[in-house]
């Protein structure tokens, strides 16, 4: 997901999203998805095969909460920033929540999603849009 600043002037803003789990698609954080190779390689059974011994880092800046109905992202801003993301004029942040989420599925699928933007620019408050995501493949 990207975030285009069209204004004039910078921009400083949180966000997080909900993404929707659904009984026709699986969906699980990069986290998670980890931790169950790592099951599987200590060679527990699962639905993933390990292929790689590579070793990545989790994204620090971003959070992810897994829920009973959807998944919770959130880009955290560190200590010595006034908000998550700071977008200088007429720029786009690319990749704002960095893949962590996984979606496995047989068909593409619509996958529903709920993103909620703040900022002390925005004078009506929070932002937020619920959208259906049409997953395609190429």
């Amino acid at each position: 997901m990207s975030i285009e600043n069209i204004s004039n002037q910078s921009i400083d803003l949180d966000i997080e999203m909900k993404v929707y789990k659904g009984k026709d698609y699986g969906l699980m954080s990069e986290e998670d998805f980890r931790k169950e190779l790592a099951k599987q390689k200590r060679g527990n059974s699962g639905p993933f095969m390990l292929h790689s011994t590579a070793v990545e880092l989790p994204n620090i800046h971003v959070n992810v909460e897994s829920y009973e109905d959807y998944i919770y992202l959130r880009h955290i801003k560190m200590r010595h920033e006034k908000t998550a993301l700071s977008i200088p004029q007429k720029s786009t942040e690319e990749d704002v929540f960095g893949q962590s989420l996984l979606l496995y599925e047989e068909e593409p699928i619509p996958i529903e999603l709920e993103i909620a933007i703040r900022s002390d620019d925005f004078t009506d408050g929070i932002w937020r849009k619920n959208y259906k995501l049409e997953v395609e493949y190429e």
